[in-house]
């Protein structure tokens, strides 16, 4: 994630805003990407609808592909 952060340019402010996380975004973001937190499965399914990267290429420890039966129309994988 932190990967994706850097390539699109995004801050961590814009990434905790797609991510639903409006309150206390730096830690929230940290805690994320370090694996202390887990965001909500609604909020990844619509965060990777709206990027076009999978779940699963950013944590796959945590989201299986499997898990997610609905095909993303423009799935972007990271560093390819």
């Amino acid at each position: 994630m932190l990967t994706y952060k850097i390539q699109e340019n995004f801050t961590l402010k814009k990434l905790c805003l797609a991510l639903g996380e409006t309150e206390r975004y730096e830690k929230a973001l940290g805690d994320i990407v370090n694996g202390h937190r887990q965001v909500p499965s609604t909020k990844v399914i619509k965060w990777a609808e709206r990027t076009g990267i999978h779940p699963h290429f950013l944590r796959p420890d945590i989201y299986r592909a499997d898990h997610f039966t609905k095909p993303f129309p423009a799935t972007k994988v990271p560093n390819e």
